[in-house]
């Protein structure tokens, strides 16, 4: 059987290489493998999806949640506990067929799993991280070459899949003349001095506003330097 990259070795560069999109595509967790049962927040909201979506045409999933949210507030406090205590017992039960499902893997299958759920916790702290990024203002990093040449690309998809759509970019890109790829890495350049121009000034607000902890480490070294002479 052919190996493909793990999760964590495709998170940076899924662009890259069409391997990563078929790796990421194939889930680690195996049609055997227990699916975590919700929480008593999550179960009590799809109970009552369908006539929130009822009482609120339109609505959207955020607004939903939000009444859901209220409603769970307002619960008589038993049968919220009522609640609590099935996802508890779920969520033990979900724990022992999960350890049962573990000791059927071999050493190489666990490490993977391993990896992969670490990777995955890693993408989801750095997507956290970007919104905060977003809600303060920070540039937004520029496109490489290859992303420019992406997104000025002419090339039809047609009937082919994501992955093969990829694959074929990644190959064009590797062929086209020399002088074609350096006008894209020329834009990219310009862009990505512009970018660091306006992060600069960006991280001198934050330290100003006493957000030291969004601002990268050599750049706040080079800020205090600069305050002591």
């Amino acid at each position: 059987m052919e190996s493909y990259p793990s999760y964590a070795s495709c998170v940076h560069r899924p662009f890259q290489d069409a391997r990563c999109f078929i790796s990421m595509s194939q889930s680690i967790q195996s049609p055997d493998a227990p699916k975590q049962p919700p929480g008593a927040f999550v179960k009590f909201m799809l109970e009552k999806y369908s006539e929130i979506q009822k009482n609120n045409p339109g609505a959207t999933i955020f607004k939903i949640s939000k009444v859901a949210s209220q409603l769970w507030r307002e619960l008589d406090p038993e049968e919220r506990n009522a609640y609590n205590l099935h996802a508890q017992e779920e969520y033990q039960d979900y724990k022992q067929k999960y350890l049962v499902f573990l000791d059927g893997l071999s050493e190489q299958e666990k490490a993977q799993l391993h990896n992969d759920k670490r990777a995955k916790r890693a993408h989801r702290e750095r997507l956290k991280e970007k919104q905060e990024f977003r809600s303060l203002g920070r540039p937004k990093k520029p496109p490489n070459a290859f992303m420019l040449f992406v997104r000025s690309s002419r090339l039809d998809q047609g009937d082919a899949s994501v992955i093969q759509f990829s694959k074929r970019l990644a190959d064009y890109w590797h062929n086209i003349p020399k002088e074609e790829k350096e006008i894209y890495e020329e834009d990219a350049k310009v862009r990505r001095e512009q970018y660091f121009k306006e992060l600069e000034e960006w991280e001198k607000k934050m330290i100003e506003m006493g957000r030291k902890d969004v601002v990268r480490k050599k750049s706040l070294a080079k800020f205090e330097r600069t305050s002591v002479s």
